[in-house]
């Protein structure tokens, strides 16, 4: 990565704790100081490691999830020859939820000031954590003066009062402790919390779909993240507690085969579509408590129909949730799935039907240095992650990037607040 002597860089470890695995990236990025370009983004080390003690984005097992973490990041660490002091993470856990407020402010000598600006920042913050809920992102969707909306920049302008629209995503306090607890246990601070589905949408949407509207899931493992888009501003989040796991153990169950099998089997020869040649493909497998080397039958249109009653459950309870989100906000007409449980075969066409709109498959982008492994849907997440602290990524999103311990961070919000606005 060539630089020039205006050119900002930084090194970056980014973390993603999911119920199947446990993904550290360390990256670094430049970008032109005065300039609105896009940084460059270069992977320098990758690592990750099958997840444990983490069900449905929240950690039950702090010393599994802590060994999963330590060795996905030493990895990566090894790999870049870096010492990563801190990371940014995704946030799953918590039963994420999405509020929206104004705030107001008189201006006390005729045109706005920074001060007038924090002022309005931390009437925001105030309002959004209450009920021993944790603030895990808060970002401005448009400013107003003396009545006249979506202003993005009112600094210095002559009015008299002076309103902000925000979106804040809080988390329950506890889920969000225990996942802070398994970092500092790997001797890791947190630099920044992002909602896991935010992060995924920053990957696997464009610009052009987030402008017009959008809603991005994330299908984990264990959960599904929801991301709502419109006018370029991120509006809404959620999570639901569905997933490809379920999958797994529906074919575990069906077939007596242990989970690593009916993985297998799900990855390998999972479809919601069955062919009529599929009626003949056959699947060998091991029996659960068989001794080695016994095999088992089945075909590929029998994973179908064990398949398809569960992804239709969960994409009507999935509807209803974004049925929910309409209600709530302007949500987009057009659904992005990404994820590693999105590239289920016939699932997009499926979701189409049920959700009764547009869907495609949304892959993270190419980054230099990204191993040709991790560029695939699974790891939009983590790839969003090297994404959201670009210039204008910061500006949309107003995430909080000061260098902190994880058990200060939650403390630190409003001291970010009030520098960042």
């Amino acid at each position: 990565m060539s630089r020039s002597h205006n050119e900002r860089t930084e090194i970056v470890g980014l973390l993603d704790v999911g119920t199947a695995k446990v993904t550290c990236l360390i990256v670094e990025r430049a970008w032109t100081a005065g300039h609105d370009a896009l940084p460059a983004v270069r992977v320098l080390g990758v690592g990750y490691q099958r997840s444990a003690g983490v069900k449905a984005g929240m950690v039950n097992d702090l010393d599994a999830a802590e060994a999963a973490v330590r060795a996905a990041v030493a990895n990566a660490e090894r790999a870049a020859d870096v010492r990563l002091d801190d990371v940014v993470a995704t946030v799953s856990c918590g039963r994420l939820k999405s509020s929206h407020m104004t705030t107001h402010v008189d201006l006390e000598v005729g045109h706005v000031r920074p001060e007038d600006l924090a002022r309005l920042a931390s009437a925001a913050r105030q309002y959004a954590v209450r009920d021993d809920r944790a603030l895990v992102h808060l970002n401005r969707v448009a400013y107003s003066l003396d009545g006249q909306a979506g202003l993005r920049d009112p600094l210095r302008l002559a009015g008299s009062r002076l309103s902000a629209n925000w979106h804040a995503v809080t988390a329950d306090l506890k889920p969000l402790q225990n996942l802070s607890a398994v970092i500092d246990s790997a001797h890791l601070g947190v630099r920044q919390f992002l909602p896991a589905g935010l992060a995924a949408a920053i990957s696997a949407t464009t610009a052009d779909e987030r402008r017009l509207g959008v809603t991005c899931l994330n299908i984990g493992a264990g959960v599904v993240d929801i991301a709502c888009f419109l006018d370029e501003q991120f509006l809404y989040a959620d999570t639901v507690a569905v997933g490809g796991g379920h999958l797994t153990y529906d074919i575990a169950k069906k077939l007596t085969t242990p989970l690593a099998e009916a993985e297998r089997i799900k990855t390998l020869y999972g479809t919601l579509v069955a062919a009529r040649s599929d009626e003949h493909e056959i699947i060998q497998y091991a029996l659960a408590g068989e001794l080695e080397g016994e095999a088992y039958q089945t075909t590929r249109a029998e994973i179908a129909r064990i398949l398809y009653p569960r992804v239709s459950l969960q994409l009507r309870t999935l509807k209803e949730r974004l049925d929910l989100a309409e209600s709530a906000v302007p949500v987009g007409s057009n659904i992005v799935l990404t994820g590693g449980a999105s590239q289920l075969v016939g699932l997009a066409d499926l979701a189409a039907r049920t959700l009764g709109r547009p869907v495609r498959l949304g892959n993270p982008p190419q980054l230099s240095g990204l191993p040709h492994s991790l560029r695939s849907p699974a790891f939009s997440a983590v790839a969003g992650l090297a994404l959201a602290a670009r210039p204008e990524t910061r500006q949309a999103f107003a995430t909080p990037t000061a260098r902190m311990s994880t058990s200060s961070y939650l403390g630190q919000m409003e001291k970010w607040l009030r520098e960042s606005f």
